[in-house]
């Protein structure tokens, strides 16, 4: 959210008790400039308006004035008359048993003096009786909060709104959450030889993972990464480079140098023996002997930057972006 009065609203519209279904808003109005007021807003703020059912428009064409289409948003009211709510109770009723109506809103001005219509509530509950949807009171603009019926309906489940945007941002919202519940569970990757274990011992000492050791944790998640080995001595270096196969890059592997080119610690597209040994001398007398051998990837790609930690008030914290010398560039 962007600021405190969307918080208050969407928090208001999640603290409702009925489940949003498939689909977008549906709405009733007793405006037509009102009406189309909305559908421009609800473009602005990305919230889907329901296109009703034939089956819908067939059940609504009966209770509207001549002139009035039955479509969403719907402008229910033309010339009024003692029959004026029970009409509209039907129409928004009507609205929300759509087969892709997520949930109702009655959006109407509020009553003289800060107040809002009761009958209103009547349509939110007639509404959610007919559908079991969410149904949502909203006020044009500001200023409802004096009238007492404002804080019952709203414990009852039916949350009185004021003003537009804020409704449709937190409508944003709910559709949302309800995507974001919907979407398929990923499986994880059974881990071989106890590995699960292993690395939750590895990384409960909250210490830093070198490049080495992060490639190791990728590759036992199932996730392809480039093989390397750790070494100590120039032969070590040799016998990785022949089992890993030429061309290889050196790095160095000195515990805390995060970024390698700074200390000129990297050595890429070594191609022989020869030009081993002087590449690791070279790291080993400069730096430190501990230096990483991996085999050079040839094929095209995008070098990539992955980074994870469980921030103890946030909570786990992922980020992805450019790599290699993007990340200082950058």
């Amino acid at each position: 959210v962007d600021d405190m009065d969307e918080l208050a609203t969407t928090l208001i519209m999640f603290a409702q008790p009925h489940p949003v279904a498939a689909g977008g808003l549906v709405s009733i109005h007793d405006s037509g400039g009102e009406r189309q007021l909305l559908i421009d807003l609800a473009d602005d703020a990305r919230v889907p308006l329901t296109q009703l059912s034939a089956a819908t428009t067939a059940k609504l064409a009966p209770l509207l004035d001549p002139g009035l289409p039955a479509i969403n948003p719907l402008d229910a009211w033309s010339t009024g008359g003692p029959d004026y709510h029970i009409g509209m109770q039907q129409c928004f009723a009507t609205l929300v048993c759509d087969p892709e109506a997520a949930f109702g809103a009655v959006i109407h001005d509020r009553a003289p003096g800060g107040g809002i219509h009761g009958d209103y509530l009547e349509y939110l509950r007639a509404g959610h009786r007919a559908s079991g949807k969410p149904a949502f009171l909203v006020s044009n603009r500001q200023g409802t909060g004096a009238d007492p019926q404002v804080i019952a309906a709203t414990r009852e489940g039916f949350p009185v709104l004021d003003g537009v945007m804020p409704f449709l941002r937190g409508a944003r919202h709910l559709l949302d959450h309800r995507d974001f519940l919907a979407r398929a569970r990923a499986k994880p990757v059974p881990l071989p030889h106890n590995a699960l274990a292993d690395w939750r011992a590895r990384l409960a000492d909250g210490g830093q993972l070198d490049e080495n050791d992060a490639m190791n944790l990728l590759r036992d998640f199932g996730l392809p990464a480039n093989p390397g080995r750790i070494v100590s001595t120039g032969v070590e270096a040799r016998g990785a480079a022949q089992e890993l196969g030429y061309p290889v890059a050196l790095k160095t592997a000195m515990r805390g140098i995060n970024h390698k080119s700074d200390c000129d610690g990297v050595r890429l597209g070594i191609g022989d023996e020869s030009a081993l040994i002087t590449c690791y001398r070279d790291l080993a007398t400069r730096i430190d002997p501990r230096v990483l051998v991996a085999p050079m990837i040839t094929a095209d790609g995008v070098e990539m930057l992955l980074g994870m930690i469980h921030d103890a008030q946030f909570g786990p914290v992922v980020l992805v972006g450019f790599g290699g010398l993007h990340v200082e560039a950058l």
